[in-house]
């Protein structure tokens, strides 16, 4: 290997592409294209699964099938009834992966 003092100097200007490149790689921000720490994907992964766990316990309980036989055009159907369960769990899974979590 050579010596650092014996290498030659770059004497061009970093050409606006190059700068650009630099630029998004180091930027300070969280939107690097660099992957996530494990430990920050282990923390979002506990909390979506922790979240979703919640959601789902009071979708399952009995007592959100007596609020959605309240509703109106719901009561008598259960296919109704688990269609609008499975869209709130969608919703909520979808708003909780995209802006909350």
């Amino acid at each position: 290997m050579d010596p650092l003092d014996e290498l030659p100097l770059a004497d061009t200007v970093a050409t606006s592409k190059e700068t650009d490149v630099v630029q998004r790689l180091f930027r300070q921000t969280g939107d690097s294209d660099f992957p996530e720490k494990p430990a920050r994907k282990k923390q979002n992964a506990f909390l979506t699964t922790f979240y979703l766990t919640i959601v789902f316990a009071m979708l399952a309980n009995p007592w959100a099938d007596t609020v959605f036989e309240n509703i109106p055009k719901f009561g008598g159907s259960p296919l109704a009834q688990f269609a609008v369960k499975m869209l709130i769990f969608l919703a909520v899974t979808f708003v909780l992966t995209k802006w909350v979590i």
